[in-house]
C-alpha cells in the first residue's frame, strides 16, 4: 500500500495553486459579487499591460471601454439570472489601445458570499488579422491594395515609432536612475512599463505580419544612446504630444533638466493655452501627427503671435515634403521619432542658447 503523500500547509497549497494559474494561457478573474477584483492571474494582467497590485481592487467595468461599461450592468443581471454566461467585451488598456476579450463566467455561492468566476480569452490579433484580410480583399483593383496597403503600413510604423519611443525613453531615464542612485525605488516600474511598450510593438507586428508573408527580414533592435545634456536654466517649455506614455517620459526627462514642463495632449488645448500666456514659454515642442490641429499648423499659428519662438517639431514620418515645409514655416527643428531623450536633450539647449 502507497504512503498517502503529506498534506500541505494551507499557504504552500495556495501559492503552489497560484503559480499553476499563472501558467494558463487566459486571463482568469475571481471577483465579489458587485464585481471588484480580488485575484487574477499572469495571463490577464498581460492583457490589460499592468502590474497584479494595480489590477486588484478595481470593479471589472473599470476595465472596459466607455460603450462596454454601459453594458456592465446588464451582463451582471444576466449572470445573476442564469450562473453562468459567455459574451464578448472590449477592455481598455492604461496607455491606450483596445483589446477584445471572449468571456465566458459563471457564479459560485459559498456560504454567506457570493463570487465571479471568469476566464477570458484575448482574441485581438486573430480579430483584426481578420479584419484587415477582409478590408484587403474588397479592394477591386490591384493598384488600390496596394495604395491601401502603403496607408496601412504608414499608419502601423507611426504608431509603432511612438511605442518605440515609449520603450527607449523609459529605458534611457533608468539607465539616468540607475547612475544617480543605483538602488533608485522607481526603477522596477520603469522596467515594467517598457515591458508593456514591447508587448505593445510586437502586437502591431503580428497585424503587419497577418497582411504580409513577404516580410522575411528582421529589423534590428533600436540602439539606446546615453548622454546629458548641457545646463539649463529655469526655461518654461511647452511639450505637445498626443501620445500619453511619450508625453509624460518627455516632461519627466526635461524637468529632471530642470526646465518648468507644461503640457498638453491636445492641440487645440495647447493653442489656447499658449494663446493666453504667449510670452509665458521659451520653447515649444510639438508632435506633426495629431487631430484637428496638425504640428505644421500649430507652429504656423504660435509663431504668428511669436515670431521669435523656437519650435521643435517632432515626427514619426520620414516624408522629406513634410519637413521642407517645416522649415519653411521657421520651424527650428525637426526630429525623427522615436526620440533619443539625451539628443533632445541637447538639442533644447542649444535652441534656448540661441534665442539669448
Amino acid at each position: 500500500m502507497q504512503p498517502k503523500a503529506e498534506k500541505l500547509p494551507l499557504s504552500e497549497e495556495l501559492a503552489l495553486k497560484s503559480g499553476l494559474l499563472d501558467l494558463a494561457p487566459d486571463g482568469l478573474y475571481i471577483t465579489d459579487s458587485d464585481g471588484n477584483i480580488i485575484y487574477a492571474n499572469e495571463a490577464a494582467c498581460q492583457s490589460r499591460g499592468c502590474r497584479r497590485e494595480e489590477l486588484l481592487g478595481l470593479n471589472l467595468r473599470d476595465l472596459f471601454t466607455a460603450k462596454a461599461a454601459q453594458e456592465f450592468p446588464k451582463t451582471l443581471a444576466e449572470l445573476f439570472s442564469q450562473g453562468e454566461i459567455g459574451f464578448e467585451t472590449t477592455m481598455i488598456r492604461p496607455e491606450g489601445g483596445e483589446r477584445f476579450l471572449k468571456v465566458r463566467a459563471k457564479l459560485i455561492d459559498l456560504p454567506g458570499r457570493r463570487f465571479f468566476l471568469a476566464i477570458a480569452h484575448d482574441s485581438t490579433e486573430r480579430r483584426e488579422a481578420r479584419e484587415i484580410k477582409t478590408w484587403m480583399e474588397v479592394q477591386p483593383h490591384r493598384g488600390e491594395k496596394l495604395e491601401a496597403w502603403g496607408s496601412f503600413v504608414n499608419g502601423i510604423a507611426h504608431e509603432f515609432n511612438n511605442v518605440l519611443g515609449a520603450i527607449k525613453g523609459n529605458l534611457e531615464l533608468c539607465m539616468i536612475a540607475l547612475k544617480r542612485t543605483p538602488k533608485g525605488d522607481d526603477l522596477k516600474g520603469r522596467l515594467e512599463a517598457a515591458r508593456r511598450s514591447g508587448d505593445r510593438a510586437s502586437e502591431l507586428l503580428k497585424q503587419m505580419l497577418a497582411c504580409s508573408r513577404r516580410s522575411q527580414q528582421e529589423a534590428p533592435p533600436p540602439e539606446v544612446y546615453l548622454g546629458e545634456a548641457g545646463s539649463p536654466g529655469k526655461e518654461h517649455i511647452l511639450l505637445v504630444d498626443d501620445e500619453a506614455s511619450l508625453l509624460q517620459i518627455s516632461r519627466e526627462y526635461l524637468q529632471r533638466l530642470g526646465y518648468r514642463v507644461t503640457v498638453s495632449a491636445n492641440s487645440v488645448e495647447a493653442w489656447a493655452i499658449f494663446q493666453s500666456h504667449p510670452e509665458e514659454f521659451d520653447l515649444v515642442i510639438t508632435d506633426l501627427s495629431m487631430s484637428q490641429l496638425n504640428g505644421i499648423d500649430l507652429a504656423e499659428a504660435m509663431l504668428g503671435l511669436r515670431s521669435d519662438l523656437p519650435i521643435i517639431l517632432t515626427s514619426g514620418y520620414s516624408d522629406t515634403n513634410i519637413l521642407e515645409e517645416a522649415r519653411g514655416k521657421r520651424i527650428r527643428q525637426c526630429l525623427s521619432k522615436p526620440l533619443i531623450l539625451s539628443r533632445l536633450g541637447r538639442i533644447v539647449r542649444r535652441e534656448l542658447d540661441r534665442k539669448t
